[in-house]
């Protein structure tokens, strides 16, 4: 009897369905440069922005749970004003969680740090901005030296169908080489500053 199942370190091309949707192609582009900015190019991510979204839809079902408990042990009648205060109570945090995303976090798909040895170095925030019907995708980086607190700001544009074939398939070293350049000139020009 043989085993099928084998492990290869090849991993199945990543092909999105329709190279003309800018949604399916920038989400794409954002969930590989942000492995690539965490594996490869060493930084530590923080997850603060997905964090307190999980805790306020987690609060928000918590809410929704505990009235239809209080409800079914009591029947409606008696819970027709706690139903009103979690239904206002859930739009409030759906609201907060749509104004945290819009004001706070504001196209904001990584937020890495870099260390060497237990100290920290520097701060990197990528910002990434495709507009609804061009094909060009617009990277903001944000590097922060720590030791002295000096900022250097990267904007560049690039057009998506160098990182795509006509079927969709997601060309990976190419994005790689564009995002390595990238993040290699911004210590560089930090310091030149």
């Amino acid at each position: 009897m043989t085993n099928n199942n084998t492990s290869s370190t090849e991993t199945e091309p990543v092909k999105v369905s329709n190279v003309y949707d800018v949604t399916q192609l920038k989400h794409t582009l954002d969930d590989e440069l942000a492995k690539y900015i965490e594996k490869e190019c060493g930084y530590s991510q923080s997850h603060q922005h997905t964090y307190l979204k999980l805790v306020l839809g987690y609060a928000s079902v918590l809410i929704a749970g505990g009235s239809f408990l209080y409800e079914r042990k009591y029947g409606f009648h008696y819970d027709k004003f706690g139903a009103l205060g979690c239904v206002i109570s859930f739009w409030v945090l759906q609201a907060v969680s749509l104004l945290y995303t819009r004001f706070v976090e504001k196209n904001e798909i990584f937020v890495g740090y870099l260390y060497h040895g237990d100290e920290h170095t520097g701060t990197l925030s990528v910002t990434s901005i495709m507009d609804r019907y061009s094909p060009n995708y617009e990277l903001k980086y944000l590097y922060t030296d720590e030791k002295g607190r000096k900022h250097i700001r990267l904007d560049i544009t690039a057009s998506v169908a160098s990182w795509f074939t006509e079927d969709g398939t997601f060309l990976e070293s190419k994005f790689h080489q564009h995002i390595q350049s990238s993040i290699q000139t911004l210590p560089s020009r930090l310091h030149k500053d």
